[in-house]
């Protein structure tokens, strides 16, 4: 997206053509806003508001209060690039292991903040760098807590369970596929596979994790496969880039996720994900038996039935989340 936003914004007749857009809640027009210096900077770099343009702070401020702000920090790897990129390059090459704590949800995307890693990975050989994401302090978190915080009061206790399955359960998959592609990502992009691993961590509640993982993430994973096996087979329509990921069919992630689940829990192809949780076996074979079952479902079909399955009864949640104090602190103050 941010490269057809690129191409489109140096065309001639750009800024004339879409001077009149604006947003409901920007203050300034659409095109002057992706005409600024900082829009198309790398997502990790981070910016002081001294080094960024002040109309695009004037936008930050004009949320209308309706909308669910929370107080995100800098990513661990965004801060690690800093310092690497604010030291000499001789220093740099003396640096062998780092490791990165993600401990909290943080801005910009900060899942694909490991790109900002590879070219000093590429200059010492010698680097290893891991990335540790903790699943209940920063991924589920990242994905629930915007909309669980706005129904669920948390002084002095946490309450409404209910809810809380809702969303936990309809954003942990797709956090977890976020982050699982993003770092498949790197190969392609020239990380050297030695330098770099991304861990996912229990925190304190490895078993829990397992729970997720064995309930969750694999049922979703194995149902976007089956569909996508009756799509092939002509059995479904093909789900069209709007439908991709999709809030209307929860279970349906990011392209290739079930098969990369497969290859990561394998060790095939991209040993540098893994987990420090016992996360079992799983293959796509099973999606395959899936699929025959459902032969003549529609995608409607699909969508009830997750509906039905898709929540799962987490009674020691509030529990694990009073124990994160960040999850308060991320809560915003309006």
């Amino acid at each position: 997206m941010d490269c057809a936003l690129f191409l489109a914004h140096t065309h001639p007749n750009f800024k004339r053509d879409t001077g009149h857009l604006k947003d409901e809640w920007r203050t300034i027009p659409i095109a002057d806003y992706l005409t600024t210096t900082t829009y198309f900077q790398d997502p990790w770099i981070v910016r002081t508001p001294k080094e960024t343009d002040s109309d695009i702070y004037q936008m930050l401020d004009t949320f209308p209060p309706s909308t669910d702000v929370t107080k995100f920090g800098f990513s661990a790897a965004a801060l690690a690039i800093k310092f690497l990129t604010s030291i000499k390059e001789e220093t740099r090459a003396y640096i062998r292991n780092i490791v990165l704590e993600e401990d909290h949800p943080a801005v910009s995307m900060s899942a694909s903040h490991g790109m900002g890693l590879i070219p000093f990975c590429q200059h010492n050989p010698l680097l290893r760098i891991e990335r540790r994401v903790h699943l209940w302090r920063n991924i589920f978190l990242q994905g629930a807590l915007p909309r669980v915080c706005k129904y669920i009061p948390v002084y002095p206790s946490i309450r409404g369970l209910e809810t809380l399955d809702a969303h936990l359960s309809e954003s942990m998959t797709r956090s977890v596929a976020l982050w699982t592609m993003e770092a498949m990502s790197l190969v392609s992009a020239q990380m050297p596979i030695d330098s770099f691993s991304l861990v996912f961590h229990a925190d304190r509640a490895p078993e829990k994790c397992s729970e997720v993982f064995q309930n969750v993430i694999k049922r979703d994973a194995t149902w976007q496969a089956a569909i996508e096996e009756n799509v092939k087979l002509g059995l479904l329509e093909p789900l069209d880039f709007f439908h991709r990921p999709c809030s209307t069919f929860p279970f349906d992630t990011f392209t290739g996720f079930p098969q990369a689940l497969e290859e990561a829990i394998a060790n095939k192809n991209f040993p540098f994900i893994r987990c420090d949780f016992d996360i079992g076996e799983y293959s796509t074979s099973e999606a395959k038996k899936l699929a025959e079952e459902r032969r003549e479902w529609t995608l409607e079909m699909w969508r009830l039935k997750w509906l039905e399955v898709g929540l799962v009864n987490w009674n020691d949640i509030p529990s694990l989340l009073e124990e994160i104090p960040l999850f308060k602190e991320l809560l915003s103050e309006s």
